[in-house]
C-alpha cells in the first residue's frame, strides 16, 4: 500500500512542479546572410533577440549541421541556395525546440571537421566554415592536421566542439533539488495522513473478529488493565508477564468506576479471574431450572390417578 502511495504522489505531483518552471522561450531566426571569402564562407544569423545558448556540431562528408537550442525560424529561410562553388546551399529543419542549420557543400566528400568555428554577440550568431584547417590560434588550439592526397580521410559522424545540447546549469539543478525535495515531503505528508486518519478504514485484511485496543492504564511494572474492543464489544482484560485474562465485559461508565476504585491498590490479577470464575458459577447454576427430589410415594399416586376403572 505504502508503494502504491509512494507512486501515486510521483505521477501526480511531479508534472505540475515541473510544469510551474518557466520555460525557454524560443529566440526566432529573422535573417541569414551568406559571405564570401577568399578562405571561408560566414553565415551570419540575426536573431529576434539576444541569443546564448549552447551550440552543437554534426559532420557528415559532404554535409555540416549546426544544432541551435530553443530557436526557430521565418518559414522563408527553410532553403538558402548559395551555389558559390564551394557552398551549394543552406536548409534551416525545426525539430522540437531545436533548429538544424544543414551545410551542404558542392563538394559531396568536404569534411568539415575542425574547420567550424561561430561567434556570438547579442542578437548575432555567426558560422564560420573553413575550406582547410585554419591557423592554431582561430582554434585556440592546434587544428586538425590537413588530408594527404590520395589518403583516405575517416569518417567523423560527430563532433561536439561546444556544451551538449540539454547540460543543466547550476540554477536548472537547484531548481530539480527543490523539486525533488517538495515532493518527498508532499509523499512523507501523505504517508502521515494515509496512517493517521485513513489505515483503520481502509484496512482489507480483517477477519472474522474486528479487535481495537481501545485504551490501556499502567497500573506497575508489567502490569496493566487494557480496554480490548471485539466486533463493537468491550473487555477489560488484566495483563502480566506472565499472562492475559478477562476480568469484564465493561461499558465506558462501567470502566471508569472500576479504575477509580483500584487506582491506590496493588490488584492481584488471579484472585480478579478467580472471582470472575466463581460469578460466572453462580450465574449458571441460577438460570438452571431446580431439580425435584425423587419420592416413591408420589410418583405412584400420580401413576394411581391415570389408571382406568374396569367395568
Amino acid at each position: 500500500m505504502k508503494v502504491l502511495l509512494w507512486t501515486l504522489c510521483f505521477f501526480f505531483l511531479t508534472p505540475p512542479l515541473f510544469a510551474a518552471e518557466e520555460p525557454v522561450p524560443n529566440a526566432q531566426i529573422l535573417k541569414v546572410e551568406p559571405k564570401l571569402d577568399e578562405d571561408r564562407q560566414s553565415l551570419e544569423f540575426t536573431f529576434g533577440g539576444d541569443y546564448s545558448q549552447s551550440l552543437s556540431y554534426l559532420f557528415d562528408p559532404g554535409v555540416f549541421q549546426m544544432i541551435l537550442p530553443h530557436a526557430s525560424f521565418d518559414p522563408k529561410l527553410a532553403i538558402t541556395r548559395i551555389n558559390n562553388q564551394f557552398i551549394s546551399e543552406l536548409r534551416l529543419k525545426q525539430e522540437g525546440k531545436n533548429t538544424i542549420v544543414e551545410v551542404r557543400f558542392a563538394d559531396t566528400n568536404f569534411d568539415a571537421a575542425g574547420k567550424a568555428i561561430h561567434q556570438a554577440q547579442f542578437e548575432k550568431l555567426t558560422l564560420f566554415l573553413y575550406k582547410k584547417p585554419p591557423e592554431p590560434q582561430v582554434f585556440g588550439g592546434s587544428p586538425a592536421p590537413a588530408p594527404q592526397e590520395g589518403a583516405e580521410t575517416p569518417v567523423q559522424p560527430r563532433l561536439i566542439t561546444d556544451n551538449p545540447v540539454g547540460s543543466l546549469s547550476g540554477y536548472d539543478i537547484f531548481l530539480v533539488l527543490i523539486a525533488l525535495a517538495l515532493v518527498l515531503g508532499l509523499a512523507y505528508a501523505g504517508l502521515w495522513i494515509y496512517n493517521r486518519y485513513f489505515l483503520d478504514r481502509l484496512n482489507l485484511k480483517r477477519g472474522k473478529y474486528e479487535i481495537r485496543l481501545a485504551s490501556q492504564f499502567h497500573l506497575g511494572p508489567k502490569q496493566k488493565v487494557v480496554i480490548l474492543e471485539v466486533n463493537g464489544m468491550a473487555f477489560a482484560c488484566g495483563v502480566t508477564a506472565s499472562q492475559i485474562g478477562v476480568i469484564a465485559q465493561v461499558d465506558q461508565s462501567e470502566f471508569s468506576r472500576f479504575m477509580k476504585g483500584r487506582t491506590n491498590e496493588t490488584i492481584d490479577f488471579a484472585g480478579l479471574r478467580e472471582e470472575y470464575r466463581a460469578s460466572r458459577l453462580a450465574q449458571t447454576q441460577a438460570e438452571k431450572p431446580p431439580e425435584v427430589e425423587a419420592n416413591f410415594a408420589r410418583e405412584l399416586i400420580e401413576k394411581i390417578k391415570k389408571l382406568k376403572p374396569i367395568d
